[in-house]
């Protein structure tokens, strides 16, 4: 999963019945879990923690939180999650949260990002085409 995302902003429910937003909950012991609030009938809210089986979703949530200055240290109850981790914690949100473009974005640099994601960096501007895993 890339870490370059931005993150999802935390939306807690509001009727009964409804869901928030997924985020990350410290366990204390330097581990995170995706967990997201819902609103039961009678108005109380709940956590409901995504299954992980695997440990994915924690080792992405984990890795975004040391990554940014946020610190890792559960210095905090709750971290944002990446738009990937959201979509993929709960079966009811795959592809629910959709990443906003930036502003000025372009197709190029679309390309150029995702290149980059993989880690290799490709000179074109020799026409040569010639790539490196860097």
């Amino acid at each position: 999963m890339p870490l370059n995302e931005r993150f999802v902003p935390r939306k807690r429910p509001q009727a009964p019945g409804e869901k928030g937003t997924p985020f990350a909950q410290s366990n204390g012991l330097g581990r995170f879990f995706v967990v997201r609030e819902v609103m039961r009938a009678d108005g109380q809210i709940t956590r409901e923690q995504a299954q992980d089986e695997q440990g994915r979703l924690e080792k992405a949530a984990t890795l975004a939180i040391q990554k940014y200055p946020w610190g890792a240290d559960d210095d905090k109850q709750w971290y944002p999650v990446t738009y990937t981790v959201a979509n993929l914690a709960f079966a009811d949100t795959r592809g629910q949260y959709v990443r906003p473009r930036r502003r000025g974005q372009t197709d190029r640099y679309a390309a150029m990002v995702e290149r980059m994601e993989n880690n290799w960096f490709y000179l074109e501007d020799n026409g040569t085409g010639q790539a490196w895993n860097v």
